[in-house]
């Protein structure tokens, strides 16, 4: 029998709240940017992305994974979203491209 479980909104949440309780060392001004995008990527997307190889993603999923990547890069550079900074200069700010989708649908092809 083959599992499937969709990604929603609580997978998300339950990795914004891990990013909370370690927001300190993750948007700090002694860190380096990459050595903060690594705890990022290994702390916070590791919690999102926890059983991903079993998940069906659809629109809406990819939509709230994409909205989750942006966000993590807006807290880390204290970017609010009403200082009117695009998604693009953002990732660009953060010296980062678009991956967490990608990476999950080349995990899924792979696996």
């Amino acid at each position: 029998m083959l599992m499937v479980t969709i990604f929603n909104t609580s997978d998300a949440l339950l990795a914004k709240v891990m990013f909370n309780n370690k927001k300190q060392p993750l948007c700090s001004n002694n860190l380096s940017l990459e050595t903060e995008k690594k705890l990022i990527k290994s702390c916070i997307w590791s919690v999102a992305l926890y059983g991903s190889e079993m998940w069906a993603a659809g629109k809406n999923e990819e939509r709230i994974i994409g909205a989750f990547e942006t966000w993590c890069w807006r807290r880390m550079l204290e970017i609010k979203w009403t200082d009117g900074i695009t998604n693009d200069e953002v990732f660009q700010r953060a010296k980062e491209e678009k991956v967490l989708l990608k990476n999950l649908k080349t995990d899924a092809t792979n696996g």
